[in-house]
């Protein structure tokens, strides 16, 4: 059973305020950050035109230059969130002292692997539908694996 939900009241607000035509649909929030990466990844291409993989060679997994963007952004997913960990939580749990968190400087890297991990399934050929199946399929397995006490 998936535990559908609904946006919040900011998130609500924020697209009322944007809509500028009253018969546009809610938005899909995982759809609009695919759609905001892939503008981001042509314009990247723009400034670089051989830093990414082409789109037309998008989910071809067989390809060996797919490969190896996959490899070079699973890194840069790696990279970020060791610089939200390592970078601002420096409390030990046998340290006595406490360094407090620079909560919008952990916040901000933690989108940073959001947009290279939505870089990474896009250049693997998902899109959100497919995130979304794989996630709730494996969900089931996992809560199957609770239930018989895996």
């Amino acid at each position: 059973m998936i535990p559908w939900t609904s946006t919040n009241e900011e998130f609500d607000q924020r697209w009322y305020n944007d809509a500028t035509d009253t018969g546009q649909v809610v938005p899909d929030i995982l759809e609009t950050m695919f759609a905001q990466q892939r503008l981001h990844m042509e314009k990247y291409a723009e400034i670089n035109p051989t830093a990414l993989v082409a789109p037309e060679r998008h989910g071809k997994l067989e390809d060996p230059s797919t490969q190896a963007a996959l490899r070079e952004t699973a890194g840069y997913v790696m990279e970020e969130l060791m610089e939200a960990v390592s970078g601002h939580l420096k409390n030990k749990p046998w340290k006595q002292t406490h360094v407090p968190v620079v909560e919008r400087a952990f916040r901000e890297e933690l989108a940073d692997v959001w947009h290279f991990l939505i870089q990474l399934h896009i250049v693997a050929g998902m899109t959100p539908q497919d995130v979304f199946d794989a996630y709730f399929k494996k969900a089931q397995v996992n809560t199957e694996r609770q239930r018989e006490g895996y």
